[in-house]
């Protein structure tokens, strides 16, 4: 699309190649099979994806039997496993192939047990005590084991859901990442899995997908169903390819990268039966509800076309799996938007009249060209959400999926599997108008080689390759503004429109080309070991990752006006307001409208600049871990957990010396420092990452297990923080865009002549054909990290009681909590104090680094840093039921309180930036109280008329929860600092839903707050107040109808939102506003029509099973 060319998968191994551009990538099969086999050569432990049984073998008396013969045999490929108890009576198969088992287990002078019906499930240990009985005769004990068991050797915490499960409940958008959603501790909104996990931040999950890495290092989050523009997965992994799905939480120290858990999704094999599935899936707006935001019932329609099918090519030895699936959608949009319509800007005009202030004519034909008469036109008086845009998004992906087992022999098992998706798609990201849509190609696959080996009777090993490939760019969706001929003189080289913020108005201009290519690899093995009483877990992963990026966020020009300028000239006028105005209470506050349509009229930016250069970068990553521990009976009714985990989560690196960072320290060159010239490491390699972890599970009474668990887990840094964090204020995206270097790009304001005021035909920023523009009259933003960054860790810590009610019924109850610490944060290091500042050239010689004569030419410093930490306590309580009278649910209670500094890993500057601490509060994802449940009851049928009375099912899918906390921001830049996070002061008792929970109502009222005076900073906290809370009952009625013993006609009706609750949106709040509820929450997340929570709608699927 943008002509770049393909990235060269090897590539990632040598590192020392030119930068390759990127294009819409074609991956070849040949190129992907050369980077696993290149990995295999280059690097010689991932969680427990698998399922594993494990047990004692004792007589009645309690006496434990070694060198028994303990046999498990899968039932659907009657592959069956082989091992002897040992000289503590234990027993132990690991990484077992998820499915149902049988197991034997024999010793000469007692009588035979057999265990049917086993549930090996992802992520979870299946305890079995074995107690055999003395018989001189040949006897088999037969024993139905398909009960709920009480885990009595583990403290890892794991939400598991099974095949039938994941393909019964009704999954908005048939979107795997909803089901974190059922986990105890997530609290979010679901969509796309973006969320936190007993309390960490939304992108610390490790998400895989048979244990391979399904994480985009980008953002750390999924790879495979990201989302593509945003909410809506960009491609979709099939639902009918799921076997299990599972999270683990508090973990032993197999597990980690991330401190939130493991998400894992465990997919279908082939049996020794061929079985399979092909499916329709149609929703339209017909049958559902209209948003209460749209005048007309908007377009809803989701069609999802698929097959599935497995079997043996060879019986009991070799299987096949094959899925694909076809997405489509369009869907109208629902919210609306208040454009610069020709009655706001008769109302601009007047105030700028009042006041002597002249019309901009260039800025007239930049706003009639860029937002155009459609929108402009209609409204003539100056009415907020003007604009409700007939231009739906529209999307589409094509996935498939093969996978394939072999069993050479009883102890050895190799699995392959490749998984690959393309799709595109065209969704709106923060304006109403089609031009500025953002159109998002995206390709992405997940490969992975696995192979167990049986060494002994009591030592396994797995060994793991893994490949994960991602894909994407992105644009507006239409290119073709040239404003230069209008007189609007940026000097960008491309013509998409410039980036204009006017106030509260739609913006224009939001999406520039930049995209990102990013493959990850890995290499992990695991053996286990039982000896005596103790069941050892020692292994270890290498892993290597390659990154090219070019997100040229500013290079069309970014321009905010935000009424303050037209704000000055008022106040010049009263009394006190222009010599006092921190004390002066008769001051103008600029409103959100018609103030900053007066600014951009007259052509009086508050903020503008541009990037000059190229920032297309290519980095690498490598990271390893070491893992030991041991599971160890001390008693018959006590098992203790611990062990150590060792992780190297090295500074991303790069070959071609055209990355810096602020370091006056080490050079006497403008401050930057360049990677591989004057420092070595873009920041120190951090080596002590070391995480002990103990937990102990204690066996009160046969139904009932207490457990407790602590320990520390390290997190993996993701790259977007470092390359592309977007802050609000001047500064680059990343250390790509500092200027210096080779390549270097120049993040500069405009001229003080431009500031002023634009002028038609004049050059709105410096030239840097001359040499580096950035001088204190035009100043350039600078970024860097700490040297001193170090990843951040978590200490979890839990305790919990379980209970057996019944052997179909489980309850548990627990507290959970962790504290982080070094959370990656940014601040600004060149921010001026608060004040009054007459020009902009006044501000930039606050700055600290002007006031010192260093470098005047810079303007704000970001700066990485590991400043943040978080604090999470919850009560969790959960039920579990397995087919009880035909009804199997799963309901989960989550009380919680978050805290911590920041919660966004990028893009989130604080109020005062001398004062980061003052910044604790309420997390984003602060939730109290969460429910969630899924149900599904098998209808018992009749005798008469049975192919209509019989095969009926109904499931539900319940998330309830209460609102996410919010800010109250100031009007504009009240402070002087220009960093645009100030916060308002509370001056009367506000409450939140003070109007109560209808469309377009005031949530909170804005007139109990006020802008600081003028200068200073706000007072209101941050996160001081909630948004509404969240109400979702979803349902699906099935009628399956046998046509023969192994077909089975299945039609389904999925109803979302069944009662039509409106889940709002957070409400914009900003002084002068209204904090009106102006957005369903799914719209508000990406995800309009088919998003959780979205209006009540419908949809029909049909299957044939077999």
């Amino acid at each position: 699309m943008s002509g770049r060319e393909p990235v060269s998968i090897p590539s990632i191994f040598c590192e020392v190649e030119p930068v390759i551009r990127l294009s819409y990538p074609k991956v070849r099969i040949v190129a992907a099979l050369l980077f696993v086999f290149a990995f295999i050569v280059s690097a010689a432990h991932a969680q427990t994806y698998r399922g594993a049984i494990n047990g004692t073998v004792t007589d009645t008396q309690g006496a434990v039997i070694a060198n028994a013969t303990v046999i498990a045999t899968e039932v659907d490929t009657a592959v069956a496993h082989k091992t002897v108890s040992s000289s503590g009576g234990e027993f132990l198969f690991q990484d077992l192939p998820l499915g149902t088992y049988s197991v034997t287990v024999e010793f000469t002078g007692f009588s035979t047990a057999k265990f049917d019906k086993i549930a090996v499930q992802a992520g979870v240990v299946y305890s079995l005590p074995v107690k055999l009985n003395v018989s001189a005769t040949q006897q088999t004990v037969e024993v139905d084991a398909s009960g709920l068991a009480l885990d009595t050797t583990t403290v890892t915490q794991t939400t598991v859901l099974s095949a039938k499960t994941v393909a019964d409940i009704p999954l908005n958008g048939r979107d795997f990442t909803q089901m974190i959603g059922l986990t105890p501790g997530y609290a979010g909104y679901s969509g796309g899995g973006y969320g936190s996990l007993n309390g960490t931040r939304a992108n610390q999950m490790n998400w895989q997908i048979d244990g391979v890495d399904n994480n985009d290092l980008w953002h750390n989050i999924p790879a495979v169903n990201q989302g593509g523009v945003s909410g809506i997965a960009g491609i979709v992994l099939p639902i009918d390819a799921v076997d299990q799905f599972s999270a683990q939480t508090q973990a032993g120290p197999e597990a980690g990268r991330n401190p939130g858990g493991t998400i894992n999704l465990s997919l279908k094999s082939g049996t020794n039966q061929i079985h399979g599935t092909v499916y329709y899936f149609n929703r339209n707006e017909l049958f559902g509800a209209k948003s209460p935001f749209s005048p007309t019932k908007q377009k809803v329609r989701n069609y999802n076309t698929g097959f599935s099918v497995g079997g043996p090519v060879i019986k009991d030895k070799l299987f096949y799996f094959v899925t694909f699936e076809h997405q489509r959608f369009v869907i109208g949009e629902s919210g609306t938007a208040t454009e610069p319509s020709v009655g706001w800007q008769a109302q601009a005009k007047s105030l700028l009249s009042q006041y002597n202030v002249a019309l901009n004519p260039v800025m007239q034909s930049v706003l009639n060209t860029l937002w155009g008469p459609t929108a402009l036109n209609p409204d003539t008086t100056g009415i907020i959400d003007n604009y409700h845009s007939n231009d739906p998004e529209f999307g589409y992906s094509w996935n498939g999926l093969g996978k394939v087992d072999y069993h050479p022999t009883q102890k050895d098992s190799i699995s392959a599997r490749w998984f690959t998706g393309q799709g595109n798609q065209v969704a709106p990201v923060g304006s109403q108008l089609l031009s500025y849509y953002e159109v998002a190609p995206l390709h992405v696959h997940n490969i992975a080689l696995e192979y167990n080996r049986l060494i002994s009777s009591s030592i396994s090993n797995q060994v793991l390759i893994g490949v994960n490939y991602f894909n994407q760019i992105f644009n507006d969706y239409n290119t073709g503004y040239d404003v230069q001929s209008l007189g609007f003189i940026t000097g960008a080289g491309i013509p998409n429109a410039p980036n204009i913020n006017i106030g509260s108005f739609d913006p224009v201009g939001l999406t520039p080309p930049e995209g990102r290519n990013d493959i990850t690899a890995h290499l992990t093995d695991q053996l286990s070991w039982v000896k005596g009483k103790h069941q050892f877990r020692f292994g270890g992963e290498i892993r290597k990752a390659q990154l090219d990026e070019f997100y040229d966020r500013h290079i069309v020009g970014a321009f905010t006006f935000d009424g303050s300028r037209i704000a000055s000239t008022i106040n010049a006028t009263l009394p006190g307001c222009s010599t006092t105005p921190q004390t002066a209470t008769n001051c103008y506050s600029p409103d959100p409208y018609i103030a900053p349509l007066a600014d951009y009229l007259a052509g009086e930016p508050v903020t503008a600049s541009i990037a000059i250069g190229n920032p297309e970068r290519q980095v690498f990553v490598n990271t390893w871990f070491l893992n030991a521990g041991d599971n160890w009976q001390v008693t018959p009714k006590l098992n203790v957990n611990y062990g150590v985990r060792y992780d190297y989560e090295g500074p991303f690196h790069e070959p071609y010396h055209d990355i810096s960072v602020f370091r006056p320290e080490d050079t006497a060159t403008n401050g930057l420092a360049f990677l591989g010239q004057q420092i070595s490491h873009i920041y120190q390699p951090y080596y002590k990452n070391i995480s002990p972890r103990v937990g102990l599970s204690y066996s009160i009474m046969p139904t009932m297990v207490l457990r407790a668990g602590f320990g520390f887990y390290a997190d993996t840094p993701n790259l977007n923080p470092f390359l592309d964090n977007r802050p609000g204020n001047a500064a680059p995206n990343g250390v790509e865009g500092n200027p210096g270097g080779p390549d270097p790009v120049y993040t500069v304001s405009a001229t003080a002549a431009s500031l002023n005021k634009i002028q038609q035909g004049v050059q709105i920023f410096p030239s840097a054909l001359n040499g580096s523009p950035c001088a204190e009259t035009s100043p350039c933003g600078v970024f860097s990290i700490d040297p001193n960054f170090r990843p951040s860790y978590n200490e979890n810590y839990n305790i919990n009681l379980e209970q057996t009610i019944s052997p179909k019924v489980l309850f548990q109850l627990g507290y959970v909590g962790s504290e982080a610490r070094h959370l990656l944060s940014l601040l600004d290091i060149n921010a001026a104090t608060p004040g009054v500042y007459a020009t902009s050239l006044a501000l930039q010689q606050a700055r600290p680094y002007s006031i010192n004569g260093l470098y005047p030419q810079y303007n704000n410093i970001n700066q990485v840093e590991s400043a943040g930490t978080s604090n999470y306590n919850s009560l969790q309580t959960t039920l579990k039921v397995n087919s009880w009278h035909h009804l199997t649910a799963a309901a989960n209670y989550t009380w919680s309180h978050n805290l911590d500094e920041v919660t966004a890993y990028r893009g989130a500057l604080p109020q005062n930036n001398l004062d980061f601490k003052g910044e604790y509060s309420n997390s984003d994802f602060d939730t109290r109280n969460t429910f969630s449940m899924f149900a599904s009851y098998e209808l018992p049928g009749g005798a008469h008329l049975r192919p209509l009375t019989n095969g009926w099912q109904v499931n539900s899918l319940l998330n309830f929860h209460g609102g996410q906390p919010f800010t109250i921001f100031a009007s504009g830049d009240v402070s002087g600092t220009d960093e645009g996070t100030d916060r308002a002061d509370q001056i009367g008792v506000a409450r939140a839903g003070y109007m109560g929970q209808s469309p377009n109502t005031s949530w909170i009222n804005l007139s109990d707050f006020t802008n600081a005076p003028l200068g200073t900073f706000g007072t209101t906290r941050r996160n001081a107040f909630y948004a509404p809370g969240y109400s979702d009952v979803d349902l699906s009625v099935f009628k399956n109808t046998k046509i023969y013993e192994r077909l089975t006609i299945q039609l389904r009706a999925e109803m979302f939102n069944v009662f039509n609750r409106t889940n709002f949106a957070p409400p914009s709040a900003t002084v002068g506003g209204t904090a009106a509820l102006s957005d369903t929450i799914g719209d508000y997340n990406g995800a309009p029509g088919i998003g959780a929570g979205e209006p009540f709608n419908t949809q029909f699927g049909a299957k044939i099973i077999f």
